[in-house]
């Protein structure tokens, strides 16, 4: 895993949500819920991945995509538990967000763990100090 990969992983999430937003006049209304909640959430898990692309700093670049990969994993977890029914584009929600890249994810919280010496614990997303 090089940093030109994590750069291609943060550019891949951007242009699917690029794509998924330019095709948003064709969202269900009865699913909408789940759908406001999954841009709204977006929003924040997104906001920092174009800096990746810019910056040369390797802890930065590290620590960014290690949040999004928590982030993305964290919403999978909100939607199956709240929305298991909820469609976008006519698909369940939790598989178009399956699209989204998580390639270098456990190579990613290895190394945010020992770079802080905690133990992240995924179905909670808490640190054990």
């Amino acid at each position: 895993m090089t940093i030109d990969d994590l750069r291609k992983e943060a550019l891949t999430a951007l242009e699917l949500h690029f794509h998924f937003m330019r095709r948003m006049d064709e969202f269900d209304s009865d699913h909408q819920d789940v759908i406001l909640f999954s841009i709204k959430n977006f929003g924040s898990i997104l906001r920092k991945l174009p800096q990746v692309l810019l910056s040369d700093d390797e802890k930065f670049i590290r620590n960014t995509l290690f949040e999004y990969y928590s982030l993305v994993h964290e919403l999978k977890m909100n939607i199956q538990m709240n929305y298991p029914y909820g469609k976008l584009f006519n698909k369940p929600v939790l598989a178009q967000l399956n699209r989204y890249p998580m390639t270098y994810h456990e190579e990613l919280k290895s190394w945010f763990e020992e770079e802080n010496h905690v133990h992240v614990c995924e179905s909670k997303q808490t640190l054990d100090f």
